[in-house]
């Protein structure tokens, strides 16, 4: 099984579905900056998503990742108890931040936006972005690392599955922001507070507690986040 370290083939049924929603859902809409840019139709966005799922799965089985919520009696409880005060935490920083710090037309975007469309949009790109960043990349770099120091064979150590999550979350945002924007310092706090440590959080979940329950914290943070973005707003 995927959730057993030692065991790589066949993958589960469970880890296969999650490879194929996602393929899915990328060839329908662009999970990202990234994956818009990438070259041929939606169906090649979603051969590149499934390239990166069966990948991610493959290395999260190496580095001892599972796919299915572990350690916790009540995961979804977990996700929903981090997602709610995570949400208004970071309604209280958009709100209250100056904004010319924040992301172009963010606050325009949301006025303009019905919330139905925004909670769809959300949800299939955390979800997304959790396949591509947290399934894929930060199995990818703990693997790596783990082969670096040798320790394949054995227990990886705890700094090189901090170092993933950390380094792939500033890759997540340095792709689809930081290219973007201007990085003056304020900014620069802005988006690590805002973008990279919530990314740190998702991964950290993945590690401790199962891809499955990282990502039903994800979008249960949007699921929180936007309604009372909306109701702030007015």
């Amino acid at each position: 099984m995927i959730d057993d370290a030692r065991s790589l083939r066949p993958f589960p049924l469970h880890a296969l579905a999650l490879a194929g929603v996602a393929a899915a859902l990328s060839a329908t809409v662009p999970l990202d900056r990234m994956f818009a840019l990438l070259p041929g139709p939606a169906p090649a966005r979603g051969a590149w998503m499934l390239a990166l799922a069966l990948s991610g799965l493959f290395f999260a089985a190496k580095a001892g990742f599972r796919t299915v919520p572990y350690d916790l009696k009540r995961p979804m409880v977990v996700a929903v108890a981090i997602a709610l005060p995570l949400a208004v935490g970071l309604v209280l920083v958009d709100t209250t931040a100056p904004r010319s710090i924040l992301l172009p037309d963010f606050i325009d975007a949301f006025r303009a936006t019905p919330l139905l469309v925004r909670l769809q949009y959300f949800a299939v790109r955390a979800f997304g972005e959790d396949v591509a960043y947290r399934l894929f990349l930060v199995s990818l770099l703990a693997f790596a690392g783990a082969s670096l120091l040798r320790r394949g064979q054995g227990r990886i150590p705890e700094s090189v599955y901090w170092a993933a999550i950390v380094a792939s979350s500033i890759i997540d945002v340095g792709l689809n922001c930081w290219l973007y924007v201007p990085l003056t310092p304020a900014i620069w706090i802005y988006t690590l507070v805002r973008l990279v440590l919530p990314g740190v959080l998702w991964g950290y979940l993945y590690w401790r507690h199962g891809f499955v329950t990282a990502t039903a914290a994800h979008l249960a943070t949007h699921l929180f986040y936007q309604p009372l973005m909306t109701l702030v707003l007015g």
